[in-house]
């Protein structure tokens, strides 16, 4: 965690639309939700994102990635 962001990394190039997607999953993944319960809202070309999550109340949503970044110095697993 960031102050009140979450920092994602991926693999997958900034173009295309790829890098999102990419953030999207990961995200997804980490939440337990299907990837359409996570949708990038702003930021499509920036580098600072914002995300509705869908299916998970804001509690939940904080607990599973608190628990997700906690596990590792970096973070979530890059897709």
């Amino acid at each position: 965690m960031h102050g009140d962001a979450l920092k994602v990394r991926t693999r997958a190039p900034a173009r295309d639309g790829r890098a999102n997607a990419a953030a999207v999953r990961v995200l997804a993944r980490y939440l337990g939700l299907p990837v359409s319960g996570v949708v990038l809202r702003s930021g499509l070309s920036s580098r600072r994102k914002t995300v509705l999550v869908s299916g998970l109340s804001l509690d939940a949503t904080e607990s599973r990635l608190s628990a997700a970044v906690g596990g590792s110095a970096h973070g979530p697993a890059q897709d």
